[in-house]
């Protein structure tokens, strides 16, 4: 639910297929940079403390990951 609340996505949203999967999404984001996946209405590169923001919301897809299976 982290996952779907976060970036604004469903599982079944039609972005998705066989190959890619909204948890597949978000891991490989987690190696590059989580703005990828976010939702841009809960984040933007302008606000204040962005780093900060940012980084508490890769620990969260973090746990999100950890707590899912594909």
């Amino acid at each position: 639910m982290q996952m779907e609340t976060f970036t604004r996505k469903n599982p079944i949203d039609e972005i998705f297929t066989r190959e890619m999967s909204l948890r597949s999404g978000v891991a490989e984001s987690l190696c590059s940079t989580v703005m990828e996946v976010l939702d841009t209405n809960l984040l933007r590169r302008d606000d204040e403390h962005f780093s900060s923001k940012e980084e508490f919301m890769s620990t969260i897809f973090s746990l999100a990951i950890e707590c899912t299976r594909e």
